[in-house]
């Protein structure tokens, strides 16, 4: 159909829809006002308060669900916000931080060592070692001889057990020292690690000649007459032996006693200041004694 320009015509009427009458749209009066909003009913600002997009975009925005106040944040002075509705979180004392600590350094030390907290401890008990044996038992042909140490700076004698009784086996073992039971019990040597060798039997007149190093003459002080004085009265116990003379390279040399220095040969008699006390415990004197050695010691 022409249509003069300018000229506006009305719409179409709709089915059932009588001249005149004015045609309302499908969505309402404001539905040809895309950019138009609904009007809100409800005081503005309120909660539960809905903003109406256009249709068009096909979804509605709620900014919070209608009846329901979110709760603000609870400021306290000695903690950070946090929401109304939730339990106050309490914070472990110095007493407890303690035990924690105490109890996770517990479990570091158990599993440390490798024992189970929960099994029970087991005592460990370490046996003493028994006392040195002065030698093997008497019987099947062993005997018995003394050698003398020192104890309070005084001779004593102490038994030993042998196969052979000999002056050279009896000044092996005075080098040998004390065992370490005697050593506890306060015995020691005045004699330094060297060596001795009795060189002959008695010669003349009951003497027997021991050669000495340069150790044997080293030693000082009173040390020197203990020294000797060990050696005489271990050496004189045998059978025939009553004196000792020393010799350092062939020659014969000077030993102290209690009179002062001697070159000449020496007995038990040269050493009465330092010889066993009276009553101490001493080896029974062997059957190869003399009775002047019996006597004396």
């Amino acid at each position: 159909m022409w249509r003069q320009p300018g000229t506006r015509h009305p719409a179409p009427l709709a089915p059932g829809q009588r001249s005149g009458a004015t045609r309302v749209p499908a969505g309402g009066p404001d539905a040809d006002q895309p950019h138009r909003r609904a009007p809100d009913t409800r005081h503005p600002g309120a909660v539960g308060s809905v903003t109406s997009r256009p249709e068009t975009e096909g979804r509605r925005y709620c900014t919070s669900r209608p009846g329901r106040r979110v709760p603000r944040p609870e400021v306290g002075p000695g903690g950070p916000a946090r929401p109304a509705g939730f339990p106050p979180v309490s914070r472990p004392g110095p007493a407890r931080v303690t035990r924690l600590l105490v109890t996770l350094l517990a479990l570091v030390l158990v599993t440390g060592c490798g024992l189970s907290a929960s099994g029970p401890v087991e005592r460990v008990s370490v046996p003493t070692p028994p006392p040195d044996p002065a030698g093997p038992p008497l019987g099947g042909g062993w005997k018995e001889i003394a050698v003398y140490f020192v104890h309070d700076s005084r001779l004593e004698a102490v038994p030993r057990r042998v196969a052979e009784r000999r002056p050279q086996t009896a000044v092996d073992l005075l080098l040998a020292g004390p065992t370490r039971t005697e050593v506890l019990a306060g015995l020691r040597t005045a004699l330094s690690p060297q060596d001795l060798v009795v060189l002959s039997g008695p010669e003349v007149a009951g003497t027997v000649t021991v050669a000495v190093g340069r150790e044997f003459a080293g030693i000082a002080g009173t040390n020197q007459l203990l020294a000797v004085a060990q050696v005489v009265w271990t050496v004189t116990q045998f059978l025939h032996v009553d004196r000792v003379c020393f010799t350092l390279d062939g020659a014969f040399v000077e030993v102290p006693t209690d009179a002062g220095l001697s070159d000449q040969p020496v007995s038990r008699a040269d050493y009465l200041s330092v010889a066993p006390r009276p009553g101490d415990p001493e080896t029974t004197a062997p059957a190869d004694t003399t009775p002047a050695e019996r006597s004396s010691g």
